[in-house]
């Protein structure tokens, strides 16, 4: 794997050239109070979303609401809150299913 710093300046190096709205980004992330990165299937092996719902049991529901958005039948926010009103995950069932398959099982 390459040294992502390395990628990452010709990266930025290419937006800033095509006018893309740097500026306005790390303003944006500057008053942030969170960020959120979706590592899945990238940093991770798995889909986080797809292994909970299956831990919940119900992944085949949450995994048909997935294809459609990723058909580009359903926006992304709208498939993500119908994915988790099927899960309807609690703090519980999520400490659980952590200790059950601790995250680092994921990056494998």
């Amino acid at each position: 794997v390459p040294d992502a710093t390395a990628l990452l300046i010709p990266v930025c190096a290419l937006v800033m050239a095509i006018g893309t709205r740097v500026e306005h980004a790390r303003k944006t992330l500057k008053a942030a109070d969170a960020v959120c990165f979706d590592v899945d299937s990238t940093v991770i092996c798995k889909e986080g979303i797809d292994e909970l719902a299956a831990y919940l049991g119900v992944g085949e529901q949450v995994a048909a609401l997935t294809a459609s958005a990723m058909g580009g039948s359903t926006p992304f926010h709208e498939a993500l809150a119908a994915r988790l009103a099927v899960m309807r995950p609690s703090r519980s069932q999520l400490s659980a299913m952590l200790a059950d398959h601790p995250p680092a099982e994921m990056l494998t």
